[in-house]
This record gives C-alpha cells, sequence and structure tokens, in this order.
C-alpha cells in the first residue's frame, strides 16, 4: 500500500497490526513514533526557516515552537558567530555602550548572536532605522502536523518507513510479545539511519541530493 498522507498511513498501520481493537489508538502510536523520530533526524527534509525584518534589542528574536535545532542565523545573508549567553549579557550591559539617558546606544551592523532562553539576541544592536533581514535557519519538529485524512509532512512524503515502523514499534505494549517487533524496530532504525547518512553525506559534499523515498 503506498503511503502519502495520514489516512493512508493509519489504513496502513491498521492493516499491519491485524488487531482491529487496537484502531482507535492508531493516532497514538503514530504520535509517539513522531517524537522519536524528530528527537534525533536531522535532515534537510525538516529544515526550514523564518526571516525577521528589523530588530528590537530588548525583546530579541522568540524561537519558533516548531523549533528543534539550529542551523545558522544570519544577517543580510552573512552567518552571524555564535557568542555565549553570558558574553552576550557582558556586550550588551556594559557601561561603555549606553548613552547619557541610560538607552542602548546602537554599535553598528550585528556579527554575533546569542540564545537566552527562548529568544535569540544579536550584537551589536542595528541601528532602528536599518532594514536589515535577519534568518533563522533550523531544524523543524514536524509532530503534530498530521491532523486531516490529506495531511502530510516533508519527511513522511520520503519516508513514509519512518512513520510507520515507528508506530508499530509503539504498539508493542499492547502485542504482548510479538516477534514481529524486532523486525519493525530494526527497520525503523534502518531507515532514520540511511536518511541522516545521506543528509550528513550531503552536507560535508557541499552538495545537492535528491530525496528518494526511504520505504
Amino acid at each position: 500500500m503506498a503511503i502519502s498522507n495520514f489516512g493512508e498511513l493509519k489504513s496502513s498501520i491498521e492493516s499491519w497490526l491485524e488487531r482491529t481493537d487496537l484502531n482507535s489508538r492508531v493516532s497514538d502510536f503514530i504520535s509517539l513514533a513522531e517524537r522519536r523520530i524528530f528527537r534525533t533526524l536531522r535532515c534537510p527534509a525538516n529544515e526550514t526557516k523564518r526571516t525577521f525584518t528589523g530588530y528590537d534589542g530588548e525583546v530579541g528574536l522568540c524561537i519558533p515552537d516548531d523549533f528543534l535545532e539550529l542551523k545558522n542565523l544570519t544577517w543580510d545573508g552573512c552567518p552571524l558567530e555564535r557568542i555565549s549567553d553570558q558574553r552576550y549579557l557582558a556586550l550588551a550591559c556594559g557601561p561603555d555602550i549606553r548613552t547619557n539617558n541610560g538607552n542602548v546606544q546602537p554599535a553598528g551592523l550585528p556579527r554575533f548572536f546569542a540564545r537566552y532562553a527562548c529568544k535569540f539576541f544579536v550584537w551589536p544592536w542595528p541601528p532602528e532605522d536599518n532594514t536589515g533581514i535577519i534568518q533563522l535557519n533550523y531544524w523543524q519538529d514536524q509532530s503534530g502536523m498530521l491532523i486531516a485524512d490529506e495531511d502530510t509532512t516533508p519527511i513522511l512524503t520520503i519516508a513514509p518507513g519512518a512513520y510507520l515502523y515507528g508506530a508499530l514499534v509503539e504498539a508493542e505494549a499492547f502485542l504482548m510479545n510479538d516477534p514481529r517487533i524486532p523486525l519493525w524496530e530494526s527497520r525503523f532504525q534502518d531507515t532514520i539511519e540511511s536518511l541522516q547518512i545521506l543528509a550528513d553525506d550531503s552536507e560535508l559534499s557541499g552538495g545537492h541530493t535528491t530525496s528518494r523515498s526511504a520505504y
């Protein structure tokens, strides 16, 4: 059975399980599988970006809800260097960068960034009239994107096996020593590993790869 969306995924899992009494739990198995997938997987299919025009140094940049891990942060296309939050605070709170009225004096175009709590901050702070664009490139948590039967995700599109075998393994508690579990776990691991190796090789070579189904 081809798997290209949430409805087809649920039907395939139900068919593999051969347990009609578990059909109502299939969505839960998929949700648990997604947590495993996105806890470790970092590949082009779950990369995304967020752009910000203008910057308020007092507020910073809120980290998106679907954020997993940062790839890079750029200012007008130029990558910024990451520094520790302690160094950022030392720079931003230094006495030499404040004006007579106590306001922070913009020091130029951003060169550094730091994460502090659930936000990113850049330094130096750009002038208020600067129209530079900050781009946040990151790996995305695609959990929870499958709601309607026709819904899909980039990972489901190229690697439906990750969802299928991951969900089947999550049904283990209800299958009571089913001999198929080790096989499903092995196929899940192989699918994730294959995706990650492909992504890592592409990153090291600097080339572009065409995503192929790992199912």
